[in-house]
């Protein structure tokens, strides 16, 4: 990604140009980042120097805040950046020199403009023929690591989704329309993922509505469901695991996993069943162990949602699903599971750690038939987040031969003396944040209603008035 930012300071064929230098010069031999950038600039004739400091020796990236406002009168748009990205400590100023395009799009064309930023804070200003539909800040991403914030009107959000041809700038425009959400917001929404064409966009508008959640968003992503391409079908489903406790949403998941024409878009129904926690999940998902599915999907997104539903009643299925034997493509998932339920249900977290350990030592077979299953053992090992797995998984990583077993037992080791240190109440605190947020979504269903009877009862009164 930096390599890219830098080809576009240097430009294309300087960077071509001294890439050959480079690779000739080099060859077979030892190289370090700088003996690269020195090349680049005995090819430009230019110092990098400042490029190197900011974007190699240094930490962070460039997190741009933009605004913007208009002039009818003068048709002047004013353009304001500021750079919102922090330091280690509170003295240091962490600044980037940037030089980037700023486009304004109209019905018919566009005008850009190069812009270089320098300081915390700065304001362009732009004399325009008309005042634009939108505009964008690198719209080319010459310079892909860097987060913008756009703090501009919502009609000019609606436009660039509707309008920008291309698919980047209406992903933009989609994740910026989630932040203090209007019902025109969603409405806009919902009919971009109707008519877009292109599925990675439509599946970041359905994950969109699915953030903003409430029955507006809802019924808008149930609405584009049929869609004719299974990826946008699956975005939309994946999404609609974000409605928790909706009987609409689960009816419609269960219709889709139990005959969509995809075996991906039916295994993200049944995993976002789960999620939802719908009423009567845990037997329609088990009814639906036995269906063929291509490369087990099915069985690992319903071994997935049992571990979401958190059921205890699903004991049994899961370990019958984990043992050796079982469909090997969708073992992981169950032991993930069944790691899972035993951090929910203390009872059970004895009878987990001897399963899984069990898994953990495995030998029958062949080492080849064993890996993907001790793999797996101690992942769930180190997601069960117990000092009592040290042990075992301590002998993995000094006696086990295959190298990337032995790593990953090390790894997980590593994480649970680091995780024994960190306070449990921050789990407890990110539940009850879901749960506030889950309230909030409520509470803006509730104030848009009543917004819209007074807009009615208003409406009513004004043609009463009329009428006499």
């Amino acid at each position: 990604m930096r390599l890219h930012h830098l080809r576009a300071v240097a430009g294309e064929a300087y960077f071509r140009k001294a890439l050959k230098v480079y690779l000739n010069r080099h060859q077979y031999g030892l190289v370090e980042t700088v003996d690269w950038v020195r090349a680049l600039e005995e090819v430009t004739g230019r110092n990098f120097d400042q490029w190197l400091e900011e974007w190699i020796y240094r930490g962070g990236y460039p997190e741009l805040q933009l605004g913007f406002s208009w002039d009818q009168a003068t048709r002047m748009a004013t353009v304001s950046i500021k750079q919102m990205q922090k330091g280690e400590s509170k003295k240091e100023e962490l600044l980037f020199h940037l030089r980037l395009t700023l486009a304004f799009y109209y019905p018919r064309g566009e005008e850009r403009f190069e812009v270089d930023l320098h300081e915390k804070e700065e304001k362009f200003c732009f004399k325009l023929k008309s005042k634009p539909l939108f505009f964008r800040l690198d719209p080319d991403y010459e310079c892909p690591t860097k987060k913008v914030t756009l703090e501009v009107p919502r009609p000019m959000l609606h436009r660039q989704l509707k309008n920008d041809s291309d698919p980047i700038g209406r992903i933009e425009a989609a994740a910026h329309l989630v932040k203090k959400t209007s019902s025109q917001d969603i409405e806009v929404l919902g009919q971009a993922l109707r008519k877009e064409g292109e599925w990675g966009v439509a599946e970041r508008i359905a994950g969109a509505l699915g953030k903003i959640g409430g029955a507006q968003a809802r019924d808008l992503l149930l609405k584009a469901l049929p869609s004719g391409d299974p990826k946008i079908r699956r975005g939309v489903v994946r999404a609609l695991g974000a409605f928790l406790h909706d009987d609409k949403v689960a009816r419609a998941l269960r219709k889709t996993a139990a005959g969509d024409a995809s075996y991906r878009v039916e295994a993200e129904a049944l995993a976002s069943l789960g999620r939802i926690k719908g009423p009567a999940a845990r037997p329609f998902l088990e009814t639906a162990l036995e269906r063929p599915s291509h490369n087990n999907m099915a069985q690992s997104a319903i071994y997935n949602a049992l571990a979401e539903l958190e059921d205890e009643n699903s004991w049994e299925i899961l370990i019958r699903g984990a043992e050796y034997g079982a469909r090997k493509n969708s073992r992981g998932a169950a032991m993930r599971a069944m790691a899972k339920l035993a951090r929910r249900f203390e009872a059970r977290r004895g009878e987990a750690m001897e399963h899984l350990r069990r898994f953990a030592r495995e030998t029958r077979g062949t080492p080849a038939a064993v890996f993907r299953g001790k793999l797996e053992a101690i992942q769930s090992l180190k997601m069960l987040d117990d000092l009592a797995a040290v042990p075992v998984l301590r002998a993995l990583a000094a006696n086990e031969t295959d190298g990337r077993l032995s790593r990953q037992a090390g790894e997980a080791v590593a994480h649970l003396f680091e995780s024994a240190r960190k306070p449990k109440e921050l789990g407890e605190l990110r539940s009850e944040l879901d749960d506030v947020s889950q309230e909030n979504k409520a509470l803006r269903e509730r104030l848009d209603l009543v917004e819209k009877k007074q807009e009615a009862a208003l409406d009513r009164k004004a043609r009463k008035g009329k009428t006499k």
